[in-house]
């Protein structure tokens, strides 16, 4: 999906920087403009490794910020998942004059978990485990926190203006551009 718009965005002659974060920024592609520069932004993006750590997504608006030589669109693509909160960063990109757009990423099962019984789950970020026992009154508080956690979401953006856009990992990319389009109000 980071390449596709990184894509778009080269091919109209818009510059482009991608900055790849967990708990800390771990690469940068620093900033570059036109199609045949398409390249280097798939090498950066091949080359990205899981970092095992949590998402802090004011320590990359922080570095974005101080790296930056002036403000312009940023496309935040996270789960936002963030121990931390999400709005610090986002909050920081707004008091910069940048001007955000989420992309909320997850996947089907996070949004409608199906499990029941005794599992073990692991956090793909931190690589904690846990063993549990999920009953369907567990099932019902989870599928409430995670209707609440949307629901922050999307009264964040509102209340700031911001364009947010929430799809699952396996929605084909030109679905997904059609869907930020209409968040963004430009189709019927």
């Amino acid at each position: 999906m980071a390449a596709a718009l990184a894509y778009i965005a080269l091919a109209d002659l818009d510059r482009v920087s991608m900055l790849a974060y967990s708990d800390t920024v771990k690469d940068v592609l620093p900033l570059t403009r036109g199609k045949n520069r398409v390249l280097s932004v798939l090498r950066f993006l091949e080359n990205l490794e899981p970092s095992g750590a949590e998402t802090r997504l004011q320590a990359a608006a922080t570095s974005l910020v101080h790296r930056a030589t002036r403000s312009g669109l940023v496309i935040v693509l996270s789960d936002l998942y963030d121990q931390q909160g999400f709005r610090e960063g986002l909050d920081l990109l707004r008091y910069r004059r940048f001007e955000p757009h989420v992309i909320q990423m997850h996947t089907a099962a996070e949004a409608n978990p199906t499990w029941l019984g005794d599992i073990e789950l692991e956090d793909s970020e931190t690589g904690d485990r846990r063993k549990l026992t999920i009953t369907e009154r567990k099932l019902r508080q989870y599928k409430q926190l995670y209707q609440e956690f949307l629901e922050s979401i999307d009264h964040y953006c509102r209340t700031y203006s911001l364009s947010c856009t929430r799809t699952t990992t396996d929605l084909p990319f030109d679905e997904l551009i059609l869907r930020m389009m209409r968040t963004a109000g430009m189709t019927a």
